[in-house]
Order: C-alpha cells, then structure tokens, then sequence
C-alpha cells in the first residue's frame, strides 16, 4: 500500500485563494431566500431596482451581500465607504449614489454661491448640492454679481441662499442692500439657529474657515430643512427709494 503524494496546496492557502475569489467577484454570490442580506432594501419603483444601503459604514461585506447583478446602489449621503468596498464594487462594476439627506418634499430650494474665499470652496459648494437635491449652484464670480444672481432666485423662485465667504460680515451688509434678501451670518451652528428665528433669515453667509467641512454641511441642511419664518414687522416696512444720483444702487 503506497501513500498518496503530499498535496501542494495547503488548507490556509486554499481558504486564501477562495477568500480573493469572493473579493473579486461579490456580485456573482446568489443568495437563497434563507439568506437576505439584512444591510440594505430594494426600491419598489420598478423596472431597475437599485438596492439601498442603510448603513453609515458600507464595508466589503456590505458589497459582497448584495444581489447578483447589482449595478448602482443608493447610499447615504454621509456614508463612509472603505477602501476594500470600493474596490470590490469597482471590480463588479457597482456605482455608489449618495441620497440627499433632506427630504424633497419639505425642503425649500436652494442656490449655493462663493465670493472671496481665502481657498477654493468648490469641493464644499459640491458637498452642500450633494446634500440637498433640490439646489443649484452659482458659477464663481464677485460679491455683487453673486448676490444679484442669489436675490435672482431668491425674490422669483423662492429659493433660500447659502454663500461662502471669506469675508461674511461685509457679504452680509452688501446682501441686505437688497430688499429681497434677509442676510446673516456666524461661527456657530447655535448662533446661526438663534439669527435665523430672529429675523426669518433666507441667505446665510458662512465662512467656511470657521466650521468644518462635516459642520458646515450639516448646518446647511438645518437652514434649508426649516420651516419658513415670517419676518418681524421691523423688516417688512420698507424704507423711501433714494432718489440721489451721487452714488450707485445695489
């Protein structure tokens, strides 16, 4: 009786081999109905079915417990992707779209500008769009320029404005030149909350020095969330037109 030659191939390295195999190929594993994933839902839509992810955290196996075939999932806005998911899904050919965080249906809209910012902003004016579905932005230009085209859509379309701004305090005296706009400013998201019920703001200037990114957004998305407030008496009478032809007119 000969003993059969010693195999090659070790359990460790066969279990390696199989593990890269499922790496590769997530989208190719079906499930049996005993075994849904619990990690994300499908859309009822019809026709092309995107699956959402739930979680904040969507890691390898979040990608590898997806259907077969799957082609663009829906995930946060906020979610945090790994580096081993995103590779995995580049691999299945899986997109990621980020949902909005405020619901189309009460939020207002938005224009998003920036004006002498001490940096390029345009990552974080994309960031706030992103978050907010119903948003549009205004292309880079100068303070006056911005705030004529935010006043623009702010009288016709009843839009809210957000403006990002090295210098807030002077954007928001130049803004309220404007009688369709209701301006303010500050470094804090509590600050800002308190401004907004006092005068039924509808353009909040924000220097994006002054928060981080994740806060910034975050406030943006409050300001946009809530309700609209009347504003005070005070700001409802308008003053007499100058009539002077000594300077210009915002």
């Amino acid at each position: 009786m000969t003993t059969p030659p010693e195999s090659p191939f070790s359990a460790v390295l066969i279990a390696r081999v199989v593990q890269e195999v499922l790496r590769r190929l997530p989208a190719e594993i079906v499930f049996t109905s005993a075994e849904k994933p619990p990690t994300h839902s499908a859309s009822s839509s019809g026709g092309d079915q995107s699956p959402s992810l739930v979680g904040k955290l969507i890691t390898l196996k979040s990608i590898i417990e997806l259907p077969a075939g799957t082609r663009q999932i829906l995930v946060r806005y906020d979610a945090v992707i790994t580096p081993s998911a995103r590779e995995a899904a580049a691999d299945s050919g899986i997109t990621f779209v980020r949902k909005s965080l405020v619901s189309t249906k009460t939020q207002a809209k938005l224009v998003i500008g920036r004006a002498d910012c001490r940096r390029d902003v345009s990552t974080l004016t994309s960031a706030i769009a992103a978050a907010v579905s119903a948003s549009q932005q205004l292309p880079a230009s100068g303070l006056e320029d911005t705030l004529l085209a935010m006043a623009l859509h702010v009288s016709r379309d009843g839009f809210r404005g957000i403006l990002l701004s090295g210098r807030p305090a002077l954007a928001v005296v130049v803004a309220n030149r404007n009688n369709a706009l209701r301006a303010i400013t500050a470094d804090t998201s509590s600050k800002i909350e308190k401004a907004i019920e006092q005068c039924g703001a509808n353009v909040l200037v924000m220097n994006p020095d002054d928060f981080s990114s994740g806060a910034l957004v975050r406030a943006c998305i409050d300001f946009v969330g809530r309700e609209t407030v009347e504003p005070p008496m005070e700001l409802k009478i308008t003053a007499s037109p100058c009539a002077c032809s000594t300077h210009s007119h915002f």
